[in-house]
């Protein structure tokens, strides 16, 4: 590589700028409600933002949630900000719908469609369950937590994090 002066720039200014580039390319950026919009890592004492993340189901109306038999896809969520609607997989039919956010609290109007799965009914009820109940939420430590209004956990979500 040639330089404006037409002699070749210093190969440790070269590796430099190409380290600082590295590094920022794995920061977090911050909105200015000072949630995290995407990184790399996350320390456990940060509360993480619904968008941005692929949530999958890990526990439903207090029992562990995994792929039912019969199911296409791993039950999971995503949210929409921009459109405030929230859609995913119970492990077989579709979920979408609206919903609300004011800090913690947390409205879902979740539908779906009503395909039979073989094997996948009980998972998706128990998810649609969860779902009804939620009031409220919290995330911390790559995890989404869904509550009722008393507080109750009805559901936990972990995060994959999307680009």
């Amino acid at each position: 590589m040639i330089g404006i002066s037409g002699k070749r720039p210093a190969l440790p200014l070269v590796m430099g700028m190409a380290a600082l580039l590295a590094l920022a390319g794995c920061q977090s950026q911050t909105t200015s409600s000072g949630q995290m919009t995407a990184g790399t890592s996350t320390a456990a004492s940060e509360r993480l933002p619904l968008e941005n993340a692929y949530w999958v189901f890990a526990e439903a109306a207090g029992q562990p949630v995994t792929m039912p038999a019969g199911a296409s896809q791993e039950p999971s969520l995503r949210f929409d900000a921009q459109r405030m609607q929230l859609s995913g997989t119970g492990g077989c039919n579709r979920l979408f719908g609206p919903y609300t956010q004011k800090g913690q609290a947390l409205q879902l109007q979740v539908a779906t469609t009503r395909m039979y799965c073989q094997g996948a009914d009980d998972t998706e009820r128990r998810i649609l369950q969860a779902l009804n109940q939620t009031r409220q939420f919290q995330t911390d430590s790559q995890q989404l937590t869904l509550m009722d209004a008393q507080g109750k956990v009805v559901a936990r979500l972990r995060a994959v994090w999307l680009k």
